[in-house]
């Protein structure tokens, strides 16, 4: 190990398409276009004990609610935080506990600011390295 700190991005594109459950009661089917952008940071105390964080931005790239005509949406996304510990079970393996915490905003019109959502996440996750 040469170094303490870990730092890692991600990007994803999402499709999420009604046609399969029937949301709406419209005539059509209705998708939404969402990209996700991320980065994530690690960093190792020792050989058994490491922290985590990270933060992820989920954008909506439609500007129609859910793709009806008429409607608008503008700057709609969320904000996700995270914040975790891992211990190394050996060079391959851990196991972590997690929270996190999500702030949104709608979008639509003037009035919509960024709100911290009620409550937080929390987790446990199990990972090996391949």
């Amino acid at each position: 190990m040469t170094s303490h700190w870990t730092v890692a991005a991600h990007a994803l594109f999402e499709y999420a398409n009604t046609e399969s459950f029937n949301w709406f009661e419209g005539e059509g089917k209705y998708g939404e276009h969402h990209l996700v952008l991320g980065l994530d940071g690690q960093y190792v105390l020792d050989s058994h004990w490491s922290l985590l964080a990270g933060v992820e931005y989920t954008g909506r790239l439609d500007k129609t609610e859910h793709g009806v005509p008429g409607t608008t949406v503008k700057n709609a996304g969320t904000w996700t935080g995270e914040l975790g510990v891992n211990y190394n079970i050996d060079a391959t393996k851990f196991v972590g506990v997690y929270a996190s915490a999500d702030m949104n905003h709608r979008g639509g019109n003037a009035n919509d600011e960024w709100e911290v959502e009620n409550g937080f996440g929390f987790g446990a996750k199990f990972g090996i390295d391949f």
